[in-house]
Parts: C-alpha cells; structure tokens; sequence
C-alpha cells in the first residue's frame, strides 16, 4: 500500500524524538503536547510558534477599511451587511484595507522585528519543533489540519452545493486556513563557507540569518508591501514577469544580490516564479553559532514551502542542499519539489549567544 505524502513524511521523523512522549510527531513536524509550557525544543530542532493574523487574542474575525469575505471567496455587496460585520467583529489593529493587506502588514512588522504585534492576534496554543522546512504542494486547509491548528475538514456530502455552513466556516477560528509561523533559534555553521538560502513558498518564506535579511519569496512579498491590501503591488509580485526579468539584473531594491534558479524538479515552480530564489549570500565560518529567524505565512488556497542552501560559486550550479538541523530527510524525489543532496549540511542547534551590551552586561 502506497502511503500518502503527509503520512509518508510523518513517517520518515518521527523516530527521533519518540522518547520524548511530550513532543509528539504531527505532520509536518512535532507538536508539544505536555500540560505544563512547552520547553526548549529537542536538540536538533528548531522551537516555532503559530499565529492567525485574521482574529484577535480571544478568536474574534477583524474588521477592515474596505471588503469583506464570507468564506468560499464571497464578497460582501451591500453597505447594510457590510456594517453588521463591523458591529459583530473585532476592531483590527493595523487598519488593513482586507485580509490580503492584513496577512502582508502583520508579515512585513514581524520580518522589520516589531514582534508587538503579535500581542494583538491570535496565538494557536501549539509549540511547535522542527528539523527542516520542506513541506511539498496541499490545501490549506489540510496543512493547517495536519498541523493541528484546525478542525480536521468535515465529511464531504455528496451534492455539490456548498452549504451555509461551509461558506461561513472560515469565519471561524477552528476552522480559518491562515497560519503565521515563527521558527527562531541558533544553528552551527557545518563549515566554512560562502552560501545562500534558496527558497520557494505559497505563500511565503522569510529567513533572518545573524539578524540580518537574506531571503524573501513566494506569493506575497510582505517587506514591498504598502498599505493597499489586494491593489498593492507586493501581492503576486513575484509571479511578474517584469519583477523575475529585475530580479535577475539585480535591480530590484533590497534584492539586488538575489538569483533565480531553474530546475528540472521544479516546472511549476518555474513557470509560476521563474524558478526557486536565490537570497543574499552570506559567509560564515565553521563551528560558530548564528541566529537564525524563519518565518512562513500561508493565506488558504494552497500551501507549499521549501528552504535550501547552496555554496555560491560563479555558475550558481553547486548542488542544492536541504536546510536541516538533525540528522533526518523528508522524503525526496516528489513530483514537482525540488531536489537536494542526501547528504545535505546539518546545521546543529546550538544555545544562545551571549553578547555583552555597552554597559557591559551580557543579553542574548
């Protein structure tokens, strides 16, 4: 019996850490599931946490300046329904014109290092820990059930409406396909190199590396972001032809280092994006201890996310490798993801670096 992708991921990891009864193996990577707060991650993975950018602290959907969509990608057509959801729902920190706005404007603050916003949305109680980010194209909905942020997806009746109650369910904390998650922590340089991370996303990856930005991609590019929700150019930006043409004569502002990279595991990819993106490179030496910040957003659709490295040389042909830090492989040769080197770099875990501030007391 051929196994499913998720459970077949599932599978491959969820050895390592089984003496650990605490941090159970959920697809697509281990959820803490103990009573009391969650600890510092299992060595060899990366600690992250979950938001929905959608809903308050409490789970109340936000209001916004402009559009409203019930689920199912309905829009709101009259001023009378228009002010009982803003009456009914919660007033929304950022004043984002609609929910597009509001995924990129929560994304962009968190990315700048204005984490207080965070303080304002939902945080899903799940710690999550993980070894690598390569997670191959699904639903939303069935990644964030997967997760365990949602409400596993309801039996589907065989008539072919969509009833009220599905329309409506996105409106719901438990059932909403956003997710906002957050890995921090700090990696060993495996060796002595110069690289770069290589990425694609649906809909977004950023990766800080030594508190320094060094790669952003995917559907929405949230640090180009300006205000105008779904009219703002920063929204499938990246699937411009014009853009990808910049981004290769290093004419796009902040991205001026950045490359595209076509591979023949990736068509899609590739037609969509004109290939994986190459970030800025980066020079690190062997055995020293760097912080690392990964963030990855998904709006509902579909969900896709994948994080590399490769050592930069002229050609920008040296192999991919898989961003990992143990000593394990999702499993490769998947239609349409792209492949890596079996024996990809591991980036071990490694404590916090303390570093000494101007009065001469040590801080992280």
């Amino acid at each position: 019996m051929k196994l499913p992708l998720i459970s077949t991921l599932l599978l491959i990891s969820a050895s390592a850490y089984a003496h650990d009864e605490n941090w159970q193996a959920h697809s697509p990577w281990y959820i803490w599931k103990g009573v009391e707060k969650a600890p510092a991650a299992p060595e060899g993975l990366l600690r992250g946490n979950a938001y929905n950018p959608l809903f308050s602290p409490e789970g109340k959907a936000f209001t916004y300046t402009e559009t409203y969509e019930e689920g199912a990608g309905s829009r709101v057509r009259t001023l009378k329904k228009a002010t009982t959801i803003r009456n009914t729902r919660a007033t929304n920190p950022t004043g984002s014109p609609d929910i597009h706005g509001q995924h990129m404007e929560i994304t962009r603050r968190c990315a700048e290092g204005n984490t207080k916003i965070l303080r304002k949305v939902f945080k899903y109680p799940n710690t999550f820990a993980a070894p690598y980010i390569y997670f191959p194209k699904s639903t939303s909905s069935s990644t964030a059930a997967q997760m365990g942020l949602i409400d596993e997806p309801a039996s589907q009746s065989s008539s072919d409406f969509i009833s009220e109650d599905t329309r409506q369910e996105e409106n719901s904390i438990h059932q909403s396909r956003a997710f906002l998650c957050i890995f921090k922590g700090y990696v060993t340089a495996p060796k002595s190199m110069t690289f770069r991370f290589v990425g694609a996303a649906d809909d977004t990856i950023i990766v800080n590396f030594n508190d320094k930005p060094v790669l952003e991609t995917g559907y929405y590019m949230p640090t180009m972001y300006r205000t105008n929700g779904l009219k703002d150019k920063a929204f499938t930006l990246a699937k411009r032809p014009d853009y990808q043409a910049d981004l290769v004569r290093n004419k796009v502002p902040g991205k001026k280092d950045y490359i595209l990279l076509r591979l023949k595991s990736t068509p899609q990819i590739n037609n969509e994006y004109g290939g994986l993106t190459g970030g800025t490179p980066i020079t690190v030496e062997e055995g020293q201890v760097y912080p690392i910040e990964i963030i990855l957003l998904n709006g509902g659709g579909h969900s896709h996310f994948y994080l590399l490295t490769q050592e930069v040389t002229p050609s920008n042909t040296s192999p991919l490798h898989l961003f990992r830090t143990a000593d394990e492989l999702p499993e490769s040769k998947i239609y349409g993801a792209p492949n890596f080197e079996e024996n990809s770099l591991i980036w071990k875990t490694a404590a916090p670096v303390l570093k000494k501030n101007k009065k001469g007391k040590r801080k992280r």
